[in-house]
């Protein structure tokens, strides 16, 4: 889909209405875009993906997310099956012990790390006063920040 063409389609409920090549790619190597929305909100995608998920006319978040994910949905079920694995081996390698087990383990070892490093020491050791300092912007809490950005 050429970039022209996306102009004055719509993500979701947001028209679009401008379209820009970012330098950066995707972990796997595709292209990334911004969109600019008729808000003035701005947001990268992977261009690829918007042939899916821009629409002719606006809609709502629910279905947004249904066009969102189905791209990715089909990736993975395409790398299911050609693993052939089983769907359910009690004693093997199986479909049901990847997506319950594996994945979301290491989903939640990737992100402790993340917060590790983030917080410059180990995840178990992050307090809520640690939180907190990240939260508060110029001596402030975030609620009193968005508070004075309403205000502008």
């Amino acid at each position: 889909m050429e970039k022209i063409e996306l102009i004055g389609k719509y993500v979701g409920p947001l028209r679009i209405i401008n379209v820009r090549n970012v330098l950066r790619k995707t972990y796997l190597g595709r292209d990334i875009v911004e969109i600019e929305f008729a808000n003035k909100e701005k947001k990268e995608y992977p261009a690829e993906d918007l042939k899916t998920i821009a629409t002719k006319e606006p809609t709502d978040l629910s279905t947004l997310r249904q066009l969102e994910i189905a791209p990715v949905a089909t990736s993975v079920l395409g790398v299911l099956v050609d693993s052939e694995l089983p769907i359910f081996d009690p004693a093997g390698a199986n479909i049901q012990y990847l997506l319950q087990t594996v994945l979301p383990e290491s989903i939640q070892e990737s992100t402790r790390m993340a917060y590790g490093k983030l917080f410059n020491k180990d995840y178990g050791a992050i307090t809520l006063f640690d939180i907190d300092k990240v939260l508060k912007k110029d001596g402030k809490s975030t609620k009193e920040n968005k508070k004075d950005d309403n205000r502008k």
